[in-house]
């Protein structure tokens, strides 16, 4: 079997639907709309995937926001220049309860053991 190469897949934006399905019943013209799927900040307008590549990049990547910003940009979303900043502080708030927990685990156990990376200076 050949091997493969390498490649890479470029990511794009896309816009989700800002409305729910409506219908209209054919009997008694009464009309049901669905409710709106979930978004991770209330009433905002970005989704999971788009938070997570903002805090990943931020984080794991060391990209500033205000690199996000000209990619974005780039792509075609045009953003104003609080908004990943915005994204970034209510998303460590959503996380809280997890970090909270994550910490709580490592501190319940008998001994803990870093990294040779890790060394304090």
């Amino acid at each position: 079997m050949a091997e493969r190469g390498a490649g890479i897949r470029p990511r794009t934006l896309h816009r989700e639907p800002d409305r729910a399905a409506a219908l209209t019943c054919s009997c008694c013209e009464r009309f049901v709309q669905a409710p709106l799927p979930s978004r991770p900040i209330e009433r905002g307008r970005s989704g999971p995937g788009l938070l997570a590549h903002v805090l990943v990049g931020k984080y794991a990547d060391h990209l500033p926001l205000c690199r996000h910003r000209r990619i974005f940009k780039r792509e075609g979303l045009d953003i104003d220049r609080s908004t990943p900043a915005d994204w970034v502080g209510k998303s460590t708030a959503l996380l809280e309860p997890l970090v909270d927990a994550v910490g709580r685990h490592v501190l319940s156990a008998e001994a803990i053991f870093a990294c040779a990376a890790a060394k304090a200076p």
